[in-house]
């Protein structure tokens, strides 16, 4: 197995909803889940950021869903069917036919971003916590409880599932920056009460964008702070 060429916005198949998955351990399932190990690997290596991808995203049509979890995304889970233990950083997360299965009534908006186009970011509302049930690769039904930054990575990933892109979520037109354009922001306080609660300086200037075809000859590694994407250091409002 091998890292995949991700899925650019306009490809038709990215709005298609992914089938469930029936033989949980069957070896066309690891495959799957063994490129999306390493696509997600080459990603982070190439860009310096990325935490989560979805099947549909390397073309399989599957529910199948793999995390990298670092640091923070252990602290924001809950492993409910294993007695409420948190995940282990830098634990792989294999989550097979998730399900949305509770949302909180609180959410917060952020500036969101996709491997399917590195170069946008979209502001979106989420859920501030949820659970999910899933099927683990050992064939095991799990509950998770996740918040925050998790929450939103979750939400993210299984939306890719369902044939939905941040773009479809975004809160209106006006709501999509290119990463460069973000980057000038100055963040400052909103008449409707959002609270300014980080002035966003990348670490250095995007100056040619990645190729996102892991047999094309590496690109400068983009200079942006990493995890940009989860960082809950955002502009946030809550209602």
């Amino acid at each position: 197995m091998a890292e995949r060429k991700i899925l650019q916005l306009g490809v038709p198949l990215l709005w298609e909803r992914s089938r469930d998955v029936a033989d949980v351990k069957g070896a066309s399932v690891r495959g799957v889940i063994q490129d999306l190990d390493d696509t997600l690997a080459w990603f982070r290596a190439t860009t310096g950021w990325g935490r989560g991808i979805s099947a549909p995203q390397i073309g399989e049509l599957l529910r199948i869903s793999f995390i990298h979890v670092d640091d923070v995304l252990s602290r924001e889970s809950r492993l409910m069917s294993e007695s409420e233990t948190p995940l282990h950083s830098h634990e792989r997360l294999v989550l097979i036919n998730p399900e949305i299965v509770w949302r909180s009534k609180e959410t917060f908006t952020l500036w969101d971003d996709c491997f399917s186009f590195p170069n946008l970011l979209v502001k979106v509302s989420r859920q501030e916590a949820i659970e999910v049930t899933y099927t683990d690769p050992r064939g095991k039904p799990q509950r998770l409880r996740a918040e925050r930054g998790l929450s939103e990575l979750l939400q993210h990933e299984i939306d890719h599932l369902e044939g939905i892109l941040a773009l479809d979520r975004r809160l209106n037109d006006h709501s999509v920056a290119t990463r460069e354009a973000f980057a000038q922001m100055e963040m400052t306080p909103h008449p409707s009460g959002a609270t300014q609660v980080w002035k966003h300086q990348p670490e250095g200037a995007i100056s040619q964008a990645a190729s996102l075809n892991p047999s094309s000859a590496r690109r400068p590694r983009l200079r942006i702070s990493q995890n940009l994407r989860h960082l809950w250091t955002k502009y946030i409002s809550r209602r």
